[in-house]
């Protein structure tokens, strides 16, 4: 199984379909803040963030890799 972090989001949720067309079992890791449920549907999706290093590491058990594509999004104004 591979833990796809941000897989709630459109690179991740991409990454994840690419899997499973491959016979590749995909495990969704997200904390939404971003990402979408939606983008996420047929997968496994367990809510958290990468922070919550308890909860991660006890999702690392379950998998053999991880495909990163967590992210933090941040805007600002060129003019400023």
């Amino acid at each position: 199984m591979i833990l796809v972090t941000g897989g709630a989001g459109y690179i991740g949720s991409h990454a994840a379909r690419a899997l499973r067309r491959h016979n590749h079992e995909a495990l969704i890791y997200d904390n939404l803040s971003a990402g979408q449920e939606s983008f996420a549907s047929g997968f496994e999706l367990i809510i958290g963030d990468i922070a919550e290093s308890e909860k991660l590491a006890q999702v690392l058990k379950r998998v053999d890799a991880v495909m990163h594509f967590g992210g933090l999004h941040h805007r600002y104004d060129r003019a400023a």
